[in-house]
């Protein structure tokens, strides 16, 4: 939300629990927020990572901080999906691997995230064992050609690199270094559980249909067109 020159349409702030207890306002460097939480007037929703069961033992906390912007709060979590090629093989379209293909095989984890630890955690159920070797780099790293080179030679240009999408990015400029060495990103969906509406003429109702709405509203206004893959 600091980009403030950025056109948009919407505003979706995540949060976390601890965000809602002990860590509520607590700016930079007391705590991790950019701003205080009179900023949160500008969200449009509010999105909280949760399980179902720890959603409900927010619900008091989220009512005393959230209630007063009148905008509701989403629950969701991350499903483990699969893996997917960062390099398709040609023709492809770049669908997810076949379970044979990685299940149960030694691979190389490597992550450049706040969290590794959900990391590797996401990649042990979907290979079904621990990584043979695990790099955790800072959050936001900004990958080098040394760093690839490591990499890939751990690998021996056979044992298949593991990362997030959000390290793929990065690590996909590279091709030339990566060479057939199997590169490999975890892919996961957002699953939505409960979800909080604090204005009382709002009926009960879910992410996808709060979604749909807010499409179909602003479609209403003539400022946008939806087209077939949701995109503007």
């Amino acid at each position: 939300m600091q980009h403030l020159a950025v056109q948009r349409s919407l505003d979706i702030v995540l949060l976390r629990p601890e965000d809602l207890l002990e860590e509520w306002d607590r700016v930079i460097p007391s705590g991790s927020w950019r701003e205080g939480s009179s900023a949160l007037s500008s969200a449009s929703i509010f999105g909280i990572k949760a399980e179902p069961e720890e959603f409900e033992s927010l619900i008091p906390a989220a009512t005393r901080r959230l209630a007063s912007f009148g905008k509701p709060l989403f629950s969701f979590t991350l499903a483990p999906a699969g893996l997917r090629p960062v390099f398709p093989r040609r023709g492809e379209n770049n669908p997810l691997l076949s379970p044979d293909e990685y299940r149960d095989r030694s691979y190389l984890l490597v992550s450049g995230v706040g969290n590794p630890a959900q990391v590797a955690a996401t990649a042990k159920e979907i290979l079904g064992r621990e990584p043979l070797y695990r790099f955790d780099f800072d959050d936001h790293h900004p990958f080098t050609e040394a760093d690839v080179q490591a990499l890939t030679k751990m690998g021996a240009a056979h044992l298949p690199v593991v990362c997030t999408a959000k390290d793929a990015v990065k690590l996909k400029s590279f091709s030339e270094i990566w060479g057939k060495a199997p590169l490999w990103t975890l892919e996961t969906r957002v699953e939505f559980g409960p979800c909080l509406a604090w204005d009382s003429r709002q009926p009960a109702f879910s992410f996808p249909s709060w979604w749909e709405g807010w499409w179909q509203n602003l479609a209403n206004s003539g400022t946008v067109h939806k087209s077939g893959n949701g995109n503007s």
